[in-house]
């Protein structure tokens, strides 16, 4: 099985255990948006780079308190006129999934999240070697937020791409509509 068919799998029997999507707090609804930017740190065979200004953008649902499902687009790189100083390789410059969120409240207004996912990583040509190509890529992640108000959460985590070898950490913002 896939492991974006493995994603999709649990993010729907989490919904049906649970009797009803509600979401974390009765003054919010269910959906949410986060942007979040930071630095990212790619390291494999072919390529050594880090420090490179990245950012992500994701769209969740709340099952419930505990579980959560996101669609997610993150950059991995913003390398701009890559191959002209004899860097001849291939990198990670973005990556596009779905996500199963979950979270273990703590004190007040903080919680822990852990965060399991699957997309397609398109790997980037420098202008020497020509096209780009995308491949399937895992990720795991976790995190800290602590929600502010009922709709507005600040949020600290760093994820790992695990095919492309690459590595986030991002600071960013989540809204609770």
């Amino acid at each position: 099985m896939k492991p974006a068919s493995l994603i999709f799998t649990a993010a729907l029997a989490a919904s049906m255990a649970s009797s009803n999507a509600v979401a974390a707090d009765s003054k919010t609804s269910a959906v949410y948006v986060a942007v979040d930017l930071g630095r990212s740190t790619v390291s494999s065979k072919v390529v050594e780079e880090s420090g490179d200004v990245v950012s992500s953008l994701a769209i969740g649902y709340a099952l419930n308190r505990l579980v959560s499902v996101e669609a997610y687009a993150s950059s991995l790189s913003f390398r701009l006129l890559d191959g002209l100083v004899g860097d001849h390789n291939y990198y990670p410059s973005s990556h596009v999934g779905l996500a199963v969120v979950g979270y273990a409240p703590l004190a007040d207004q903080w919680r822990l999240f852990a965060r399991l996912g699957a997309g397609r990583t398109t790997m980037h040509a420098d202008m020497v070697n020509g096209s780009s190509y995308s491949r399937s890529d895992a990720t795991l992640g976790a995190g800290l937020a602590y929600d502010m108000t009922n709709s507005w959460s600040v949020r600290l985590s760093a994820t790992r791409y695990l095919q492309s070898k690459a590595t986030t950490a991002l600071l960013g913002l989540e809204y609770r509509f």
